[in-house]
């Protein structure tokens, strides 16, 4: 998956977390969703947190594995940077 970076004022950058970034100097790493498990619908899913890409509170799921949650949340941010 292609990675998107972007430079912004002051010459900030906001991107989803790669531990590549960490030569641009000091982090500022807040968490743009969570993956949890579901009991009920034994099931994993994401939830986006507030402030992220105008989509706050977006759920995703259900998946099956992780895995899937965790494709899918990347790719769902990814797409509104």
């Amino acid at each position: 998956m292609e990675e998107k970076v972007f430079v912004i004022r002051h010459g900030r950058v906001t991107a989803l977390y790669d531990d590549r970034l960490r030569v641009l100097g000091p982090m500022r790493v807040e968490r743009a969703s969570d993956v949890e498990w579901d009991d009920d619908a034994q099931a994993w899913f994401a939830r986006i947190r507030a402030g992220v890409a105008q989509c706050t509170g977006t759920m995703l799921g259900p998946f099956t594995t992780r895995e899937e949650a965790l494709a899918a949340e990347v790719a769902f941010i990814q797409a509104r940077m």
